[in-house]
């Protein structure tokens, strides 16, 4: 028995032409099997062709039931099947492209992770070629209590301690260049030769009157040691060997 939905023509040319008995399942109107069964046998004319013999067998309502269930199941299987590779197809193109997005998110987020992990070491580097550059106001954020927020406010204090002392030292020399224009206003004034050295005995000031009397230029005494006076000089050979 095969479930085969031909036309009654062609099963009878079929049963015509192989000489053998057919029997299978055949629609009638709207969802009612029979039983259809060709039955070939001779003519009795000899010229003349095989006679058929058709018969129809309408099921019960139980058997129809489960027959069409067969059938629209197996027409459902086909064609899952004739869709399965386009389906699988289909998947595979899915799965790449869920896969691949989630490469790139991956990636981005170990991006942005890495980025986040090098800013602090980024903004401390800078940090030290700003100070190395002698800007001494700049300032990293606090942003966390972390080792990176403690390193942060160390900088920050290093930073101010340095600009603290440049303050003191730049006030120190405004001081002692204040002292120094006052020494040598007063030392302009005198009208007898002054000398002053520091502690190496080298010549750091000289008023107008000792570079009359020793006859020289201001810019060759200065930073000249005082021993040197004494060739120039032989008058003042005891001065120099008291000093």
């Amino acid at each position: 028995m095969f479930l085969v939905p031909q036309d009654t023509n062609q099963l009878f040319w079929l049963a015509a032409d192989s000489q053998r008995a057919y029997v299978g399942l055949t629609t009638q109107g709207h969802k009612r099997l029979y039983a259809q069964a060709l039955v070939p046998f001779a003519n009795p004319v000899p010229w003349g062709q095989p006679w058929i013999l058709q018969a129809w067998f309408r099921l019960p309502r139980q058997e129809n039931r489960l027959t069409l269930g067969v059938r629209n199941s197996y027409a459902r299987y086909e064609k899952l099947r004739f869709f399965r590779a386009p389906l699988k197809l289909s998947f595979i193109l899915t799965l790449t492209l869920v896969l691949l997005l989630s490469l790139l998110a991956a990636a981005s987020g170990a991006l942005y992770a890495a980025r986040r992990l090098v800013a602090p070491i980024q903004s401390l580097i800078e940090g030290f070629r700003s100070v190395a550059r002698g800007d001494l106001g700049v300032r990293l954020p606090l942003s966390s209590r972390d080792d990176w927020g403690f390193l942060s406010h160390s900088f920050n204090a290093m930073a101010q301690k340095l600009a603290d002392a440049q303050a003191v030292a730049h006030q120190s020399q405004s001081q002692i260049e204040r002292e120094r224009f006052y020494l040598e206003t007063v030392l302009s004034r005198l009208t007898s030769g002054v000398i002053v050295l520091d502690n190496e005995l080298k010549v750091s000031l000289a008023n107008d009157s000792a570079v009359e009397t020793l006859k020289a230029e201001r810019h060759e005494l200065l930073g000249q040691f005082i021993a040197g006076f004494a060739a120039w000089h032989p008058e003042l050979s005891e001065f120099v060997s008291a000093c």
